[in-house]
């Protein structure tokens, strides 16, 4: 895909460090390329959160911190929850049915 007014390398080069917005309904039309393990951002948004078979409640938000990502998980009675997005702690493999699987460190969640 080509950007308007955007035709050579140097031009390209002087966007690096911006973010780049496109529409869901646009990013729909790759989600075929995607591997099996991969999903856009997004789909998180929704998933229900579940730790020891126990539904924690559900994503509504994804804020960017210094070392990466954090889920904001609300629970049902409206308490909010941060939760790292990492590979130890998060397990998307459900995400296609909109359930997440955590494994919290000791000391991250207290119920």
């Amino acid at each position: 895909m080509l950007f308007e007014e955007i035709d050579d390398r140097t031009k390209a080069e002087s966007l690096k460090g911006y973010e780049l917005f496109i529409k869901k309904e646009e990013a729909e039309k790759t989600r075929n390329f995607l591997k099996d393990n991969e999903f856009y951002y997004y789909d998180l948004l929704g998933c229900s959160v579940f730790w020891d078979k126990k539904n924690l409640g559900e994503v509504i938000d994804i804020i960017e911190a210094g070392g990466g990502e954090i889920l904001i998980v609300k629970e049902p009675k409206g308490k909010e929850r941060m939760i790292p997005f990492v590979n130890s702690i998060v397990n998307t493999k459900e995400i296609k049915d909109k359930k997440l699987i955590i494994t919290p460190i000791e000391g991250l969640i207290e119920i």
